[in-house]
């Protein structure tokens, strides 16, 4: 069911209709024949990209006073626009926009590689932020200084889904957070991890109609994988079901149980393509 959404405009964008780029289609795709198997790929006891797999994740790291403070995962959807959770801008924390407005945070977007701190940095220009009727959701539409200039070998868009996960379903998960083992080991990595995540009907927090839950034994998604896609895969191409917002996770007999909380694409698509003047929107 697809819910209004009320949008709180920040700056206008030019208007280009459409994708002039096709999404979604992976890296493997174009150079590679075959593609691999995505059984077991897991970000807590998961498997680092071998190559710039999925040429629309992004790393982005949030400065002050010319120090990195934290950073979260995202992905692009348009030459000009990026994906990620609301908290991730904030000092805070918080979903307020007026947390947005006085923080004295730098945003760098970096674009065109696996590596964290490799490929190129973009800036935010604006943003826009989503609000329901029970205040702001943590959902995030970041404008760009610059046009990325996409080839699938480095930089494109993934497409956007306008249907939700169905319980039960199996997820691609794709973030630059922390790797954990099975142990609860931290392993440094300088790429993105590629894993599983698993739609779960029901969960230990109370959600909002427009988020879902997922659920898994050495599974899921880690701290800084805030703002990464959730994906599945339809006729080879891959499509954004929705964005990680908040987990935890809990040592278990049998490894790592993790808890995570999305929010679903498709209760966003009109506010998504309204607000990208159609250079993003759902399929």
């Amino acid at each position: 069911m697809l819910f209004s959404v009320n949008l709180l405009f920040l700056a206008a964008t030019c208007f280009i209709s459409g994708y002039a780029y096709e999404c979604g289609i992976p890296q493997a795709n174009v150079w590679l024949s075959g593609k691999d198997s995505y059984d077991n790929r897991m970000i807590i006891e998961g498997r680092v990209a071998k190559w710039h797999e999925l040429p629309w994740v992004v790393f982005i790291d949030f400065l002050k006073n010319g120090f990195v403070r934290h950073s979260c995962s995202g992905s692009i959807i348009s030459p000009k626009h990026v994906l990620t959770a609301l908290h991730c801008l904030t000092h805070n924390g918080s979903l307020i926009p007026h947390s947005l407005k006085n923080s004295k945070y730098a945003i760098k977007v970096k674009v065109g590689s696996r590596y964290k701190n490799e490929g190129l940095t973009f800036n935010r220009k604006t943003y826009y932020v989503f609000a329901f009727e029970n205040g702001f959701a943590d959902f995030a539409v970041l404008r760009l200084d610059e046009e990325i200039k996409f080839r699938h070998l480095d930089a494109a868009p993934i497409c956007l889904s306008k249907l939700r996960p169905e319980d039960g379903e199996t997820l691609i998960v794709a973030g630059h957070g922390i790797h954990l083992n099975r142990k609860n080991v931290t392993r440094p990595e300088r790429s993105y991890v590629i894993g599983n995540a698993t739609v779960l009907k029901n969960g230990p927090w109370k959600l909002d109609h427009y988020q879902f839950y997922t659920g898994d034994l050495n599974g899921g998604g880690a701290a800084g994988d805030s703002g990464c896609p959730a994906m599945t895969i339809f006729n080879g191409k891959y499509y954004q079901v929705g964005i990680l917002i908040q987990g935890n996770h809990q040592k278990v007999d049998g490894g790592i149980f993790n808890h995570g909380v999305y929010n679903a694409i498709s209760p966003f698509c009109d506010g998504i393509k309204e607000v990208t003047h159609g250079m993003a929107y759902c399929q």
